[in-house]
């Protein structure tokens, strides 16, 4: 799984789920690149890649529109602002993102969902775990049916 970098992680250090998702790709050496959005290293061609990458736009990404209203005080919508006026805002209030967003090659997961990090890993490590927890469970169900 390590080589080239073919994912990049977009975290917050304040997240819990950014700091999960970091953990899980290292823990299973995955190469990834870390852009931390509270850092200046996160770009406005970050921001309109990750844009692209989306199935919705801005509220794919964004944490909530009342957030917005509330940093912001006018009336507009989440669709009513420009690329550039989006990227000033969360660059501004990085707090403003979902966190992480992982971008690889063919998906984009928003947020740390185990079960979907899980199925960045090739089948056949899937499979062994599955197995491994079946007869991890089934050595459990044969202790507690055994006498004391």
């Amino acid at each position: 799984m390590k080589g080239s970098v073919s994912m990049k992680l977009f975290t917050l250090m304040s997240s819990h789920s950014s700091r999960s998702a970091k953990r899980f790709l290292t823990e299973h050496n995955f190469a990834f690149e870390e852009c931390r959005m509270s850092k200046g290293d996160f770009t406005f061609d970050m921001f309109k890649y990750m844009m692209s990458r989306t199935e919705f736009g801005a509220s794919d990404i964004l944490a909530n529109s009342k957030k917005l209203r509330e940093i912001n005080a006018s009336d507009k919508t989440i669709d009513d602002y420009t690329l550039s006026e989006l990227y000033n805002l969360v660059f501004k209030y990085p707090t403003l993102m979902r966190a992480p967003i992982l971008i690889s090659q063919n998906r984009m997961i928003i947020g740390f969902d185990l079960s979907m990090y899980e199925s960045l890993m090739p089948r056949h490590i899937r499979k062994k775990a599955y197995y491994d927890a079946l007869d991890k469970a089934n050595a459990e169900d044969n202790e507690m049916l055994m006498p004391q």
